[in-house]
């Protein structure tokens, strides 16, 4: 591992601040998914979809005889492994079944060392036990005497029929451990439902005009979007436009989605924040997890009632047990033309109401000031990444982002002292210092008038 990622080392802080994220992640779990102990959602998990009863049942009782009664040395290593990593994801808030699978191979070699072991038996001697002279003798017979001669064939006729006795029996063992996996066997061999979220992006392109305002949920379609469109290589986006890469751009915000602490995207469901919207699409993904606790999600769950009560339900995209969550899409009745047709102003930008700092403030404001320049909307975009600015404490990477657009907008429109005076007063208040030594260069660079 190490050697393979010397960036924990190169980069060890970095490193260590992720793993921090990823431990409080571990500490609060997964929202809306993660009720109840989590060793009993664990134990469920690997009887059902993950090993199976009998591969359970089969492995348990393997890891008892071998590891506890017979103390094996390979049992001994590989049942360390088993015990102290179930027990380290048993400590987790965080749920996932997917946790599980690195203890399936050795659940079967537990499992399968049991039944050679059970079924050896039935030819005469457990495997890996040597038969004793009583055993051995038993098994051939003694080699002189009238009657001891008359009675060998019959004892050679035992050991032929023995291995016989044992091939059929670890079959119909094998065969017991596979009969759970059977009922998923026809499913690898069908072709593949389309994702939702890739039909979904389809119908977009081919029923939603281009400069249509969208926001939409976490796993909603993936369609192209200013966010996107500045992350392509300015060098790579002329050959893919020249290869017939033409595909609709939409001024497409993402409502925040917070996996710990859920309850901050509360401020992000106010349905004045998507006025000047046309379309909002709603993930199964996100939703579902919010209707799993009313209570704690009250103020998402009443947009989701304003939707439907003052939105057009518009298309609908069931996951019907294919890849991708349910997507719903809603269309706000009152716009005549979209988003970018609506000149001079679309409308004025949404502001986020009163309210602590959640941690997606910057790159709301960023994402909606972005859709608003590049469509267009100079003078509706700036107020905008000032507003992102106030985040730079919480979001210092989307404040920086939002300083330098505000900064390049004001030099665009002849205001290169402004621009200066914004960036230094943005460098002054970044908390990290490769971002205030980022601000100061573009400010040198437009005060210079450096290209």
């Amino acid at each position: 591992m190490f050697v393979v990622s010397p960036y924990l080392f190169l980069d060890h802080r970095s490193a260590l601040a992720d793993l921090a994220v990823e431990r409080e992640h571990m500490r609060l779990g997964h929202f809306g998914s993660d009720l109840g102990p989590t060793w009993l959602s664990y134990l469920r998990a690997w009887f059902g979809g993950i090993a199976g009863p009998s591969l359970a049942l089969a492995s348990a009782a393997g890891l008892v005889v071998f590891l506890a009664v017979r103390r094996r040395a390979w049992a001994v290593l590989l049942g360390s492994f088993v015990i102290a990593y179930a027990a380290l994801v048993s400590s987790f808030a965080m749920k996932a079944d997917r946790y599980l699978l690195p203890l399936l191979p050795a659940a079967i070699v537990f499992a399968c060392a049991l039944a050679a072991e059970l079924c050896g038996r039935l030819a005469g001697a457990a495997p890996g036990v040597p038969m004793s002279r009583e055993e051995r003798r038993a098994r051939t017979g003694p080699p002189v005497g009238g009657a001891d001669r008359a009675a060998g064939p019959r004892s050679r006729s035992d050991a032929t029929r023995s291995p016989a006795r044992s091939g059929i029996a670890l079959a119909g063992v094998a065969a017991v451990l596979v009969l759970p996996a059977l009922p998923a066997l026809p499913a690898l061999f069908t072709a593949p439902r389309p994702d939702t979220r890739t039909l979904a992006k389809g119908w977009f392109e081919g029923n939603v005009p281009a400069g249509a305002f969208v926001a939409s949920e976490q796993y909603g379609p993936p369609l192209l979007s200013p966010l996107e469109l500045q992350a392509i290589d300015r060098d790579l986006l002329p050959a893919l436009q020249q290869r017939g890469y033409q595909p609709k751009l939409y001024a497409l915000i993402s409502v925040p989605l917070f996996q710990v602490a859920p309850e901050r995207s509360a401020r992000f469901y106010d349905p004045a924040l998507y006025r000047v919207a046309d379309v909002f699409v709603v993930s199964a993904s996100v939703r579902d997890r919010y209707l799993r606790e009313p209570a704690r999600f009250a103020a998402q769950l009443a947009f989701y009632d304003t939707l439907a009560a003052s939105w057009e339900r518009w298309q609908e995209f069931p996951a019907n047990g294919g890849p991708g969550p349910g997507i719903t899409v809603y269309r706000q009745p009152g716009h005549a033309q979209v988003f970018a047709a609506r000149r001079p102003s679309p409308g004025a930008p949404p502001v986020l109401g009163a309210g602590p700092q959640s941690g997606g403030e910057g790159y709301f404001y960023y994402n909606l000031g972005l859709n608003y320049e590049v469509f267009g909307f100079v003078a509706e975009a700036l107020p905008v990444y000032l507003e992102g600015l106030r985040s730079a404490a919480v979001d210092p990477v989307s404040a920086t982002g939002c300083a330098e657009r505000a900064a390049g907008l004001l030099e665009r429109v002849g205001r290169a002292a402004d621009a200066g005076a914004l960036l230094e007063s943005a460098a002054s208040q970044a908390p990290r210092p490769a971002d205030a030594a980022r601000l100061r260069a573009l400010r040198s660079r437009i005060l210079g008038g450096g290209g």
